[in-house]
């Protein structure tokens, strides 16, 4: 926890499920900052296990939010979960919504439906007038190999964002220091970055997305990873296949990212 005399400061809740009261809401605010806060919106994204709500523990110091054992089959997230992080940067306060969204390669929930509550969480917020910030996909480094299913979602990543928008997303790599060669961590970054079935693409692009580590529980370094996009806004290409008024309009199935999953999306088109 950083002091009060430092450039940042924070104070973290959790939304919908914790709901300070009216009186809590307002001496939080009062003890930030008296100027209006900015509210960000930033979506956390991965396989099960890869660490997102580890991740969203140590950017909040929130010590409360569940998170998974290295034994669980089934991730812990198993809807969308807004975590919301008051925070004071370079004299401006920010709401920061860290959105904690089902882990893809769940064992309760398909790729499918996973793609749809993302979906309709990004497309909700879009109608508020509430713009995504940045888009973490985070990968956890310890794994030897990347799947199909792996690779598979990380093209649905690509669809989803859009080429366009790359560069409002970050990956990042999680669990350093946790095998006994760190020679090996350090190659498989290496060979994630370059890979075109990887992380290459998105690295390499025009609209290059960026790449960090996250360190161990390190607040340290979670902030370092979502401080980027404090002050930035755009729209993913899902929210303009599906919602935008100038927009096609498309059901989730016929969208870039949804056909990757088609299969599993033809006979339960998400209606927007």
């Amino acid at each position: 926890m950083f002091s009060m005399n430092s450039p940042s400061e924070f104070i973290w809740t959790k939304q919908p499920q914790i709901v300070p009261s009216q009186m809590m809401q307002k001496t939080i605010r009062s003890a930030i900052s008296a100027e209006k806060t900015r509210s960000v919106y930033i979506l956390v994204m991965g396989l099960t296990g890869a660490g997102k709500s580890t991740f969203i523990s140590a950017v909040t110091g929130n010590k409360n939010i569940p998170v998974g054992e290295a034994a669980d089959m089934d991730g812990v997230t198993q809807e969308v979960q807004d975590y919301v992080l008051f925070y004071q940067h370079n004299g401006t306060s920010y709401e920061v919504h860290l959105i904690d969204s089902p882990g893809f390669d769940d064992g309760t929930l398909g790729d499918a439906e996973v793609l749809r509550i993302i979906a309709l969480y990004v497309n909700t917020q879009y109608r508020l007038k509430h713009r995504l910030a940045g888009v973490l996909y985070l990968h956890d480094i310890t794994k030897t190999k990347m799947g199909s299913i792996a690779q598979r979602n990380l093209r649905m990543l690509e669809e989803m964002v859009g080429m366009n928008m790359w560069n409002n997303c970050t990956l990042v790599t999680t669990k350093w220091g946790c095998t006994n060669n760190p020679e090996d961590e350090e190659a498989r970054e290496n060979t994630l970055r370059v890979e075109e079935k990887y992380f290459g693409p998105m690295l390499q692009g025009v609209r290059k997305a960026k790449m960090m580590r996250f360190e161990p529980k390190s607040q340290e370094s979670a902030l370092a990873i979502i401080e980027p996009y404090l002050n930035n806004k755009f729209t993913p290409q899902i929210s303009t296949q599906m919602v935008d008024p100038k927009g096609p309009k498309l059901a989730l199935g016929k969208t870039e990212a949804g056909k990757i999953v088609a299969d599993n999306l033809e006979n339960n088109e998400y209606d927007r």
